[in-house]
């Protein structure tokens, strides 16, 4: 998911900057400019609204990859996660002898 967000922040802001680069050159007569500027004019007449969704993009880019370090921070750390494989090999966690769990209870 955080690379879908990576990848719309790179076209938004290269989107941005082509918009800003065709309405500065559209006065000296660029033909690329006249087409960009053409096609899409509330674009090409305010290119930061598409700079602030880049920028929203690239937030939620970094928001994700800080939640997905902490998750698998969190996992590796988890004492819970540790024990569950014994569990299910069959091992007992219990320590008085005389209970032991049958192996197949939880499997």
């Amino acid at each position: 998911m955080s690379s879908i967000a990576l990848l719309l922040a790179i076209i938004l802001g290269s989107a941005t900057a082509i918009f800003y680069a065709a309405r500065d050159t559209l006065g000296q007569g660029s033909p690329w400019a006249a087409d960009v500027c053409s096609l899409a004019p509330p674009l090409c007449a305010h290119a930061e609204w598409v700079g602030i969704a880049a920028a929203v993009s690239a937030a939620l880019y970094i928001v994700l990859k800080v939640a997905s370090a902490a998750r698998l921070r969190g996992a590796a750390r988890s004492p819970a996660r540790e024990e569950a494989p014994a569990l299910r090999r069959g091992f007992s966690t219990c320590r008085m002898p005389g209970l032991r769990r049958k192996p197949g209870f939880l499997s």
